[in-house]
């Protein structure tokens, strides 16, 4: 199968790499020490063009950071108006109404880098929503 180049913004990419953090604001008073949210490990993924299908998935840090990354074998079109972060609820011991669903968020491409193995596209997903359709 031979690579193809994914195309950003007019401009040949090698890698995407989608970067954002997952949080969880909880009403006051804040939690006693030990029961804050545990943001580690929460699956992100990338949906595309209406699809629930994930063209990249990653894990969360201990402080809820993410990075995706896409490379040229993964996809050849890329267009970040029709793609979104998601996160699949519930997230254990995040207090969301309703518990259950779909967080999403938009993209948006902040940089091109050129290195010299080839261009890298830089996004930042945008804060989570609820989707509730």
């Amino acid at each position: 199968m031979a690579n193809s180049l994914i195309i950003l913004n007019g401009t040949e990419v090698a890698q995407l790499r989608i970067l954002g953090t997952v949080t969880c604001d909880l009403p006051p008073p804040p939690p006693p020490p030990g029961t804050e949210p545990i943001l580690g490990g929460i699956n992100v993924g990338l949906a595309c063009n209406g699809t629930a299908k994930s063209l990249a998935q990653a894990l969360t840090d201990v402080n809820g950071f993410f990075e995706l990354v896409l490379t040229t074998v993964d996809t050849v079109l890329f267009d970040p108006s029709q793609c979104f972060v998601v996160v699949r609820l519930p997230i254990a011991r995040c207090l969301i109404y309703p518990p259950t669903g779909t967080l999403r968020a938009t993209l948006t491409v902040v940089s091109l880098l050129q290195p010299v193995f080839g261009a890298i596209g830089i996004i930042l997903g945008g804060p989570l929503e609820l989707v509730t359709s």
